[in-house]
């Protein structure tokens, strides 16, 4: 019973960790900034924290992680295309847990 147990947030666990690598190698997917219809919203407190140009920042996402429960899961973040660097990366989680 224990190892169901704790299989199951494990497997989410594997699955974040998962999309955070994503996330570093690449940035992920642009879903915001330069080129994209919609602009990164926290741009200019971005740029007072971790410094750059607008052009530099996007808003990312990892692809999406199905859980055995059906809930889904992807892995939020900013990311500076100078730098290379992923700051702030969330989890976002829909369906039913």
């Amino acid at each position: 019973a224990d190892n169901v147990a704790t299989a199951k947030p494990l497997s989410k666990q594997l699955a974040h960790e998962a999309q955070l690598a994503e996330l570093k190698a690449d940035g992920g997917i642009k879903i915001a900034g330069p080129g994209k219809l919609t602009p990164v919203n926290d741009i200019a407190r971005l740029r007072a924290i971790y410094g750059g140009k607008v052009t530099d920042w996007f808003k990312v996402t990892s692809r999406s992680h199905t859980a055995a429960d059906g809930s889904k899961s992807q892995t939020h973040g900013y990311w500076n295309a100078a730098t290379k660097q992923l700051v702030e990366p969330k989890i976002v989680t829909t369906g039913t847990p």
